[in-house]
C-alpha cells in the first residue's frame, strides 16, 4: 500500500479520506498544534469508523521557550 500525504486538515477531509480509501493508499495527515478543532474532528472520523486505524502518531514542538520558562515551576521539563 502507497502513501498519499497531506500537510494539514481543512474542509477538504472527506474527500481526502475517500481518495485515499479508493486508490488504496495510506492518508497521512499533518495537524498542528493550535488546530485543536482539527483533533476534534480526527476523533470523531477515528470514533465513526471514517477512519479505521491510526497507526502511528508523533508529537514534535518548535517553538522555543526561555529557561525562565523551564525554570518557573517544577513540572516544566526539557
Amino acid at each position: 500500500m502507497g502513501l498519499l500525504g497531506v500537510g494539514g486538515m481543512g474542509s477538504a477531509y472527506c474527500k481526502m479520506i475517500k481518495v485515499a480509501k479508493k486508490s488504496k493508499k495510506v492518508l497521512l495527515l499533518c495537524i498542528r498544534g493550535e488546530q485543536s478543532q482539527c483533533r476534534r474532528k480526527l476523533k470523531e472520523l477515528t470514533k465513526d469508523g471514517a477512519i479505521r486505524k491510526i497507526a502511528r502518531t508523533l508529537c514534535v514542538d518548535p517553538w522555543y521557550l526561555s529557561q525562565a520558562y523551564y525554570d518557573s515551576s517544577v513540572w516544566r521539563t526539557t
